[in-house]
């Protein structure tokens, strides 16, 4: 479960090393140490509340829009397979499921394009 602290000289170190501490952080920053896959760490931190909660919400929605991507991805896969084993069957239902799987990826890369228009630094961590 990720912590979100403040940066301090009082902050532990990470490898026994006095001067460093967790994220790289510097003092009075805040940061959350987040684990990914296969034990890497990922570090989210930011100098102000305001900085931290946007650059949360950033990788929240760029860990979201992967997994909807892969989602959708898996659905069309599945659909395109459905629809060669059918044969000549009815398959206007497997159609329209590839169909809005399709709008569904459309939907999130014209989402990135709006967010990045309103704020060219929202996929950027500070």
């Amino acid at each position: 479960m990720p912590i979100v602290a403040l940066a301090d000289e009082s902050t532990p170190p990470v490898d026994g090393n006095s001067q460093d501490t967790p994220c790289e952080a510097k003092e009075g920053e805040i940061y959350v140490e987040l684990n990914e896959a296969l034990g890497s760490t990922k570090c989210i931190k930011g100098k102000t509340g305001i900085d931290f909660i946007k650059n949360y919400i950033s990788q929240i929605y760029v860990y979201g829009a992967g997994l909807v991507g892969l989602i959708a991805v898996f659905s069309i896969v599945i659909g395109g397979i459905q629809l060669i084993l059918r044969g000549e069957e009815d398959n206007s239902a497997v159609k329209d499921r590839i169909f809005k799987s399709f709008i569904g990826i459309a939907i999130l890369f014209l989402s990135a394009l709006i967010l990045y228009t309103l704020n060219p630094t929202f996929y950027v961590l500070e």
